[in-house]
């Protein structure tokens, strides 16, 4: 029975051992972190709509930066287009981002997938670049406040999920009026 007990807590501990080299290790190729200011960039929909980042202030943003080559980012794409149609609101915008792709390369890939989220080509990484340096797919939540309230690499149901939770709740800061205490003047009238 020790011997299993100790095996045990020696798969534990370099479970959690793997997970922070594993974190340090994607760290090191972030270029934005959960807190940073997001930097400006410019991309365009295969709908042909531009958006900028400063357009976007006042929104949650979400951005899925993925290749189509990819494992992880395909199995993850069928949830991204759930999220998409679940997340219908005024103050949120989605886009998937392919990293290294062309439009053309992108539109196959919606067609073949049955997509109806927001895609936008980065042929030449420079969204990509200013957010990461390696490792796909990564998902940033932005908030309205233009502040990276989220930032991940891969793909797990759980991530995906804390990630969800972590947009809902910028979603529901957003939608929950500002209460002002009572002046002494509101309180005449």
């Amino acid at each position: 029975m020790r011997k299993w007990v100790y095996l045990l807590i020696v798969c534990l501990v370099a479970n959690a051992v793997g997970k922070t080299a594993s974190e340090d290790r994607y760290a090191e190729w972030t270029r934005v972190k959960v807190g940073d200011i997001v930097p400006g960039f410019t991309y365009t929909t295969l709908a042909g709509d531009q958006l900028t980042s400063d357009q976007l202030k006042g929104k949650v943003l979400f951005i899925n930066l993925f290749a189509t080559w990819c494992g992880p980012c395909r199995a993850e794409m069928p949830h991204l287009e759930a999220l998409f149609k679940k997340t219908q609101h005024r103050d949120f915008v989605m886009v998937a981002i392919g990293r290294e792709h062309s439009a053309e390369d992108l539109l196959a890939f919606k067609r073949e997938h049955k997509l109806t989220l927001p895609l936008a080509a980065d042929p030449q990484r420079k969204i990509y670049g200013l957010f990461a340096e390696k490792y796909i797919p990564r998902n940033i939540v932005i908030g309205k406040d233009r502040r990276v309230k989220w930032h991940s690499v891969g793909y797990t149901a759980t991530t995906f999920a804390e990630m969800e939770s972590v947009i809902m709740r910028e979603l529901e800061r957003s939608a929950t009026p500002k209460r002002f205490p009572l002046t002494e003047r509101s309180q005449r009238h």
